[in-house]
């Protein structure tokens, strides 16, 4: 966990990992871009919760489940294009976005939990 830490300056995720831990980057000072390549299929819970310097999040078509508050409180966040291949939204995955404008979720998710989107724009 990186938890609290001061700046996280670079982000690189391996081509083969299949996901991102619980509480990973939890109140982290993340890039404002992060981009979640193909090759993680599962975002944990809390996995970026509190990452207020995130503004733009791109999901590649590899990943299959957005883990329980996994961007909640990521207050700068103001657009999120969920890619074909998700099928669960865990709850409250966007919960406290406050600045989420645009969110695009595709047919195949199948689950979206409750208040996913709670507090947000």
């Amino acid at each position: 966990m990186i938890a609290a830490c001061i700046l996280v300056a670079v982000l690189a995720f391996g081509a083969s990992g299949d996901e991102i831990g619980d509480c990973a980057f939890e109140y982290a000072r993340v890039p404002a871009a992060v981009t979640i390549p193909s090759g993680v299929g599962r975002i944990g819970i809390r996995a970026f919760f509190g990452c207020g310097e995130l503004t733009t999040l791109t999901l590649s078509p590899g990943v299959r489940r957005i883990g329980r508050h996994a961007f909640a409180f990521c207050r700068g966040l103001k657009s999120v294009t969920i890619p074909e291949g998700v099928t669960e939204i865990g709850e409250g995955a966007f919960a406290g976005c406050s600045e989420l404008e645009t969110v695009t979720i595709p047919e195949g998710v199948t689950g979206i939990g409750a208040r996913a989107f709670a507090g947000c724009h």
